[in-house]
């Protein structure tokens, strides 16, 4: 095969042969692609850049991706490109492990990820710490050192991992101190998983988020940046906030199992039920009064006087114009929801049945609940940027506490909707929400360990005094923090105009949660169907 350079020059003479021979089976493969629901229609090309003519040709691909129905998504695709016979192994014996194939005057060339490949990565933290730029067909991206904790001086790589768990995004972990993040399915505008940390750790003296040390982005019109990754602090962690709840409740209901199963607990009321949860729980309910108080500093930060300085960031008042729009959007939600429960309602359990049907005939109900979003600005409080997509998987445990990780926001949501200033109690009944799933895992658990040997009631009467105590401890440390910042204007002075704000917030998340449930797994349609009843009862 001849030089790499010559491969470079033709393939960039063809690059739209490269892009047809793509194959949507090696999409659909991917964990990071996430319409494998959707049929693709076509593969279009954005625009594209040559890496690297060294080693192996290195090609980095914006796609759009047309679908039978629906809207049309744009993906960041980096690619190496080999002769099919120099190509590993590990490649080219795996299932839709290839994304294409191109046949060049020297040969095959097989395309595949360029995240499989060491040297790849490594140089993608080369080009961080040198701030590379590159031209593509029709703009030119850069790479950007923003070392903004002034403490990195480790320019050298030795020692590099790519995360098996990769979901929307790829990350690398470089020298097991920083992790760069590459999003895949991007969007015109910054991405707010870089946005707002770069925000919080050169603005403000927020400290539970990771330090920002550098990202990449691509820009075709002037001023308009698309954000392709972020590199910043790799946190040593003991597992995130969710994982961290359910290996407690676990430990919570072994030390309860004895006495469960003497039936020694059943004639206690709800007041020493509690107590005695508190009293077990002890350590839990500290660790989530201090989730509460930095959930707290976070939105305090995100609220500041520094936020007034960035248009991107400076709290507004909430108007008529922005409950109304909130309130139709969580309304279509509902109807949405009610029409895909009725099509499932016909082959449900008999329970599950009388519980949606339960949910559809209290419909008038809870859009009640929801136009009293409408009095949100008669309280006269300012929507901030916020997280978007707040519950315990979004927070890694550490020694001293937490630290939150995961702007980007609902991936569903186009990134306007992600970047937009919103309520923050959105994120606060999200971790309510994620409390309210952690108590039903282990509840579940428990369940089938004891079978019939405990009574399931009995069972869900602590799971559910468990998750009340969590959730006084979680807002108690969360209005703590928010009120010691006097500046603070995003939260109703009434504890009433509080509850019901925060009863819009969480009906809309519950009903999120069981559209999704409906269409992935069906045996949890009872978590957010029992919080709903709950919310209803208020």
């Amino acid at each position: 095969m001849e030089a790499q350079t010559d491969s470079g020059k033709w393939v960039r003479e063809h690059i739209v042969d490269l892009v047809a021979t793509l194959q949507p089976e090696y999409f659909k493969s991917k964990r990071w692609f996430g319409s494998k629901g959707r049929k693709i229609k076509s593969f279009g090309l954005i625009d594209f850049a040559v890496l690297s003519e060294q080693s192996v040709l290195t090609v980095l691909l914006l796609l759009r991706i047309g679908y039978q129905e629906g809207n049309t998504e744009f993906y960041h695709l980096p690619l190496l490109l080999q002769s099919a016979f120099d190509a590993p192994t590990t490649i080219t014996s795996q299932p839709n492990a290839i994304a294409a194939t191109l046949d060049t005057p020297q040969g095959e060339l097989v395309a595949y990820d360029a995240f499989a490949n060491e040297d790849f990565l490594r140089t993608f933290y080369h080009n961080m710490f040198e701030n590379h730029q590159f031209e593509s067909g029709l703009g030119e991206g850069r790479f950007v050192f923003a070392n903004v904790a002034g403490r990195i001086d480790q320019p050298e790589v030795e020692a590099v991992k790519l995360i098996a768990t990769e979901q929307s995004n790829t990350s690398v972990v470089y020298n097991g101190k920083l992790i760069l993040k590459c999003f895949r399915k991007l969007a015109a505008g910054k991405n707010p998983d870089f946005e707002i940390p770069l925000f919080l750790t050169t603005n403000t003296d927020f400290r539970y988020v990771p330090k920002l040390a550098g990202y990449i982005e691509y820009e075709q019109t002037k001023g308009n940046p698309v954000s392709i990754g972020v590199l910043q602090d790799f946190i040593k962690n003991n597992g995130d906030g969710y994982n961290f709840t359910l290996e407690h409740l676990r430990d919570f209901f072994k030390q309860l199992e004895p006495e469960l199963l003497a039936g020694s607990l059943q004639n206690l009321g709800d007041n020493a039920r509690t107590e005695r949860v508190q009293q077990l729980a002890a350590p839990y309910v500290g660790a989530a009064r201090q989730l509460g108080q930095i959930t707290g500093q976070l939105h305090n930060a995100l609220a500041s006087e520094e936020a007034q300085q960035d248009p991107a960031f400076v709290p507004e008042l909430i108007t008529a114009q922005d409950t109304n729009k909130w309130q139709a959007s969580i309304e279509k939600l509902i109807d949405t929801i009610m029409d895909t429960a009725t099509k499932y309602l016909a082959n449900a359990p008999a329970e599950l049945k009388q519980q949606l049907e339960s949910i559809a005939a209290n419909k008038q109900a809870y859009l009640d609940v929801v136009a009293r979003v409408n009095e949100l600005p008669q309280a006269g409080v300012n929507k901030i940027r916020y997280h978007g997509d707040y519950h315990l998987g979004q927070v890694l445990k550490t020694d001293e506490g937490f630290m939150v990780l995961d702007f980007e926001g609902e991936p569903a949501r186009t990134l306007e909707e992600r970047r937009a200033k919103y309520c923050p109690l959105k994120d606060v009944t999200g971790m309510l929400r994620s409390f309210d799933y952690a108590a039903y895992t282990v509840l579940f658990e428990q369940q089938e360990k004891l079978g019939e040997k405990v009574a399931a009631g009995e069972l869900e009467r602590w799971a559910l005094a468990w998750e009340g105590v969590a959730r006084t401890a979680f807002l108690a440390g969360y209005l703590e923090a928010v009120k010691a910042n006097r500046g603070a204007k995003f939260l109703p002075d009434s504890p009433q105009a509080l509850q019901q704000a925060m009863d819009v917030f969480e009906t809309e998340k519950a009903f999120y949660e069981l559209l999704y449930e409906i269409n992935n797994r069906p045996n949890w349609i009872a978590i957010p169907l029992k919080g709903l009843q709950r919310i209803s009862k208020q």
